[in-house]
This record gives structure tokens, C-alpha cells and sequence, in this order.
């Protein structure tokens, strides 16, 4: 979901990384569980959020 809106809007970048492949990013970002999405290095949302979620606080930042 995070690639789609980055794929649409220049102001949104997505990156996916392997908590397993690199577990000290992993542990610096506090990622406990995957999948993990990580907004400004602050925000997680745990699990698969619904697209209206990952919108309303992409649109917060």
C-alpha cells in the first residue's frame, strides 16, 4: 500500500526491508513484528493497515 502511494505522489517514498536481512535497522527502528509500517521514523502501524488508515496519517505528517 505504502508503494502505491508513492508510486502516485512525489512527497511519499516507500522502502521495504527484511527485518530478518537487517536486523540492526530492525532493532534502531524498534520494529517488533512485521509487517511493520514506519512513517518520519515515528508513527508505527502494526499489521496491514487499510488504505484509509495509511492515508489519514500520511495526511497527519
Amino acid at each position: 500500500m505504502a508503494h502505491r502511494f508513492a508510486f502516485e505522489s512525489p512527497l511519499v517514498r516507500a522502502e521495504a526491508v527484511s527485518a530478518v536481512a537487517v536486523p540492526d535497522l530492525a532493532a534502531a527502528c524498534r520494529v517488533r513484528s512485521t509487517p511493520d509500517t514506519l512513517i518520519d521514523g515515528q508513527v508505527h502501524l502494526r499489521g496491514v493497515p487499510t488504505e484509509a488508515e495509511l492515508l489519514a496519517r500520511l495526511l497527519e505528517r
